[in-house]
């Protein structure tokens, strides 16, 4: 069976902008439901994974408070991991990747919570359609 193609559906609304002249997004139906999500039982475990973590080293500085070394993590990754190690056959090196080949952009989303994450998310995918 051969895939010929895909089609990839953004919800920005062009004509939906706040007074800040951001995007604001129509509901997405993959995203955006009623549907109350159970999680009981999930973490039941994690207590015992907690008790077994005990004996590990403290992580000094989880998250780098300057942007560009966060860049420059990802680069290191990304070039060791993606390209050196070829897992994707269309990355060339930390700064030049697709098909065509073209420049990487690296952005930098110190959001907190989901919502955040998923609103820079979809400010990228409007930059990257424009």
């Amino acid at each position: 069976k051969q895939i010929t193609g895909f089609t990839a559906k953004s919800y920005r609304n062009p004509d939906k902008v706040n007074e800040d002249g951001e995007y604001q997004f129509d509901p997405d139906p993959f995203w955006d439901d009623d549907e109350e999500w159970d999680f009981s039982g999930v973490d039941d475990d994690d207590d015992e994974k907690i008790d077994e973590m005990a004996d590990l080293p403290e992580i000094v500085d989880p998250i780098p408070q300057d942007d560009e070394e966060i860049t420059q993590i990802t680069r290191n990754w990304v070039s060791k991991m993606m390209a050196d190690l070829a897992l994707c056959p269309f990355t060339a090196s930390d700064d030049r990747s697709g098909v065509p080949m073209g420049p990487v952009f690296y952005k930098i989303d110190r959001g907190t919570d989901i919502e955040q994450m998923y609103e820079t998310y979809w400010k990228e995918v409007v930059r990257v359609e424009q």
